[in-house]
């Protein structure tokens, strides 16, 4: 009962954060060790994985900006940089539900010849209820 009371209320934990803590705070608290990285955010084209995105870029983080298509990631792209102009972004367009698309996204990548340093697993999983089994193989 505690630890859901101390949650709800934003209490900070050992790691000197708590619910209420903003991304921008904990990225400002690591600002030394995400400058000059490369991070990959899956689902960054909205919410958590937006602003986690958009505060690593603006601590100097070089960022891969997951989008399921190249509009949607050059659009997150877009609005980052309404309030982060100089930010290093890239994206990175894989649908997560299809193997096929997902190599093709890593194998772009590896031709980048960059090294990976930060991977945020932000990227939820929906819409699977309706694949067939022959529509899963040709993706």
């Amino acid at each position: 009962m505690a630890s859901a009371w101390a949650y709800l209320t934003g209490a900070k934990g050992p790691s000197g954060f708590g619910s209420a803590s903003t991304a921008d705070e904990v990225a400002r608290a690591y600002a030394d060790q995400a400058k000059d990285k490369v991070v990959l955010v899956t689902g960054a084209a909205s919410g958590i994985g937006m602003e986690a995105a958009r505060v690593l870029a603006k601590y100097g983080a070089t960022v891969y900006v997951h989008g399921r298509n190249e509009a949607r990631a050059e659009e997150t792209i877009k609005l980052i940089r309404e309030s982060v102009p100089d930010a290093k972004l890239r994206p990175f367009v894989a649908e997560l539900t299809s193997l096929k698309s997902i190599k093709t996204a890593v194998d772009k990548f590896l031709a980048e010849n960059v090294p990976l340093h930060i991977l945020i697993n932000n990227a939820g999983r929906r819409g699977l209820a309706g694949r067939t089994e022959a529509a899963a193989a040709g993706s």
